[in-house]
């Protein structure tokens, strides 16, 4: 945030006519008809605007003295970018057994603004290819308190009505006291709002990109309490700095055959390669 701009002088246009009023008994006493029509009134009318057009330029000199003092110390301005934002593409409820399983985003999208306080269309473009794929959280396990070995679902999946995936509550991704070795689960249901089941289905290949959202204020924790205030937590130590290995492992279970599965188990599970991790490794947690 940019710091306030002091103001050498702030009178305007009416605070020096006024002034100028309020003197006239005091030099001129014998001027006392000084009402709109008045031809003197219009010579206090016209010192009130140029001493506001000169006020004016009084008041930019500390612009003027923060820039000379920039370029003293070799700190120009950037050239002008154009304006980033985080754009959000929501499929339709893709549920015919004809429906796409993935629906791509080539780069170039153009996306609009739609903001009737705006004079032009702003328009916006994905600098990167996208790829939605069909397919919703089924089910989250986190740790349970300090074990690594008692699980807790944090989603619940609606199969039966709306076919979509409730978060219970805030949650600690690798459990309250994390551990070298925690892990955390989550599994994809494709075609979450399909009618018909197409057990066909495998994931497509590819990299998938995910969201991660924090808990914010008002959510409730891992204990159902409301979360009342911005307390927030860093672990320094565990963020991964661009370049460096993350110290969050990701795995896909590509076992092949649906069924129970042992989660310290090797067969099965394939590491991913990280391409980009924006969450820090989840050093950052709202608590």
């Amino acid at each position: 945030m940019t710091l306030p701009v002091p103001r050498l002088d702030n009178r305007t246009y009416d605070d020096l006519l006024a002034e100028a009023l309020r003197r006239l008994p005091l030099h001129t006493p014998e001027y006392t008809n000084h009402n709109a029509s008045d031809p003197g009134r219009a010579i206090l009318e016209a010192n009130a605007f140029l001493t506001e057009t000169l006020l004016y330029q009084i008041n930019r000199v500390p612009d003027q003295t923060h820039i000379a003092f920039l370029n003293l110390i070799g700190i120009t301005a950037r050239p002008a970018q154009p304006a980033r934002a985080d754009l959000a593409f929501v499929l339709k409820d893709l549920k015919r057994p004809g429906d796409p399983l993935q629906v791509d985003v080539p780069r170039g999208s153009q996306v609009a603004v739609d903001d009737p306080d705006l004079d032009d269309e702003v328009v916006f473009e994905t600098d990167r290819s996208l790829r939605a794929v069909n397919a919703a959280v089924g089910l989250s396990l986190v740790p349970l308190g300090g074990s690594g070995s008692v699980w807790q679902p944090v989603t619940r999946f609606d199969n039966e009505g709306s076919k979509d995936t409730e978060w219970l509550h805030a949650f600690h991704p690798f459990g309250e006291t994390e551990a070298v070795g925690r892990q955390f689960i989550f599994a994809l249901v494709l075609r979450p709002k399909a009618e018909i089941a197409t057990p066909e289905d495998r994931m497509p290949v590819g990299p998938l990109d995910l969201y991660v959202e924090a808990a914010q204020v008002f959510d409730t924790d891992t204990q159902g309490e409301v979360i009342e205030g911005p307390e927030m937590t860093i672990a320094g130590p565990l963020a991964a700095l661009p370049g460096t290995p993350s110290p969050v492992h990701w795995e896909v279970y590509a076992g092949g055959e649906s069924g129970p599965f042992t989660l310290d188990a090797k067969p099965g599970w394939v590491p991913l390669n990280l391409t980009l991790d924006e969450t820090e490794a989840y050093a950052a947690v709202v608590s």
